[in-house]
């Protein structure tokens, strides 16, 4: 009888220890059928989401997400791109390959070259007016820098146009009076009209081809009045 509940007891540990392998094996493929294999190298980056009080905080373990909601975001950082949106007033001036010096928020003391890649056909709805539709641009940024990582905000500074030697006022500075353009030039106390042919202009500056010296000193708004 000793020996039968001996042979019993070993029986019953025996038990135990299949059924725990059976939950080990269970718990292994319920994680690797959890497992997320990216298709491509790079660093996964964690996306955020909006919590109560209209914060932005990143997703975290236990937060509850909606179908197609993007969670986790996997980048090549070899190959980066600044994702901007621009205003419907601006699209006019902007081209696929044009040059863009890319700075960094955090990091003022960085900046990259870069070019205009992709520019959306379709604008979006601003969230400020209903009847403003801004569109998304993509900058392709051309080198690469330990501190150049995704999710950091950026500033750009797109060329429109070069030109060489050129002498540039301050647009508003530019009187029209019918098709003939002058400015307002400090000489002494006062401030004389200077009659000048304009090249290239753009909503902020415009190109002096003639009748303007380099260095003198000419008045802003000089449509109104002059200071």
């Amino acid at each position: 009888m000793k020996r039968q509940a001996a042979a019993a007891d070993i029986r019953i540990l025996e038990i135990r220890r299949e059924r725990s392998e059976a939950t080990m094996k269970q718990a292994e493929g319920n994680a690797e059928k959890m497992l997320i294999t990216s298709p491509l190298p790079g660093v996964a980056v964690i996306k955020t989401t909006f919590k109560n009080g209209g914060n932005m905080v990143e997703f975290m373990e236990g937060d509850e997400v909606r179908p197609g909601q993007a969670v986790i975001e996997v980048v090549n950082p070899a190959v980066m791109r600044v994702r901007a949106r621009v205003n419907q007033a601006d699209m006019n001036d902007l081209r696929q390959g044009q040059p863009v010096r890319v700075g960094l928020d955090a990091y003022p003391e960085l900046s990259f070259p870069g070019v205009v890649d992709q520019i959306s056909p379709i604008g979006q709805q601003s969230t400020l007016s209903p009847k403003v539709r801004n569109f998304i641009v993509l900058v392709l940024v051309n080198g690469a820098h330990p501190n150049l990582m995704p999710d950091l905000t950026a500033s750009l500074d797109v060329q429109l146009e070069r030109v060489a030697n050129a002498l540039v006022v301050p647009r508003d500075s530019v009187v029209f009076e019918g098709e003939h353009p002058y400015v307002r030039v400090k000489r002494g106390g006062s401030f004389e009209r200077q009659d000048v042919t304009l090249g290239a202009m753009n909503t902020h500056e415009v190109v002096v081809n003639s009748g303007l010296q380099e260095g003198v000193t000419v008045a802003r708004n000089a449509g109104g009045a002059a200071r």
